[in-house]
């Protein structure tokens, strides 16, 4: 079988929501991030876990259907976060409180790329927005 590249949107709901998660503008200072981020350890999580929107969960349960039927390398899955970015579902993150709602293309991607401080912090949102 040949391999499947899945790519989804995160979700509103988070597996936690804890009061101070990160907001825009801990995303657009990279120090501040940082200090933040600390904190907020006790929530960390792969991004494939921390989402738990309806489509979300209905999501994994086709991508588990198919990964046990042929296997774990059928399928990478790929979630667009409005904190994060383009990441993986192994990809580690903090909780935060950004959605896309209300935000315009150049702002993302320019509050996105300028969080240099964390080396995998990937810039493709200006390819896929």
């Amino acid at each position: 079988m040949q391999r499947i590249l899945l790519i989804t949107a995160c979700t509103g709901s988070k597996t936690y929501r804890p009061d101070d998660a990160l907001r825009k503008e801990d995303f657009l200072d990279a120090e501040r991030f940082k200090e933040k981020s600390k904190k907020l350890n006790p929530y960390l999580l792969p991004a494939g876990k921390m989402y738990t929107g309806a489509q979300h969960l209905r999501l994994n349960e086709g991508v588990l259907t198919l990964r046990k039927k042929y296997g774990d390398e059928t399928i990478d899955v790929y979630i667009l976060s409005a904190g994060y970015g383009l990441i993986s579902e192994d990809y580690p993150v903090w909780p935060y409180e950004i959605t896309f709602n209300k935000m315009n293309k150049g702002k993302y991607c320019s509050g996105h790329n300028s969080l240099k401080s964390t080396k995998k912090r990937r810039s493709c949102c200006r390819t896929m927005i």
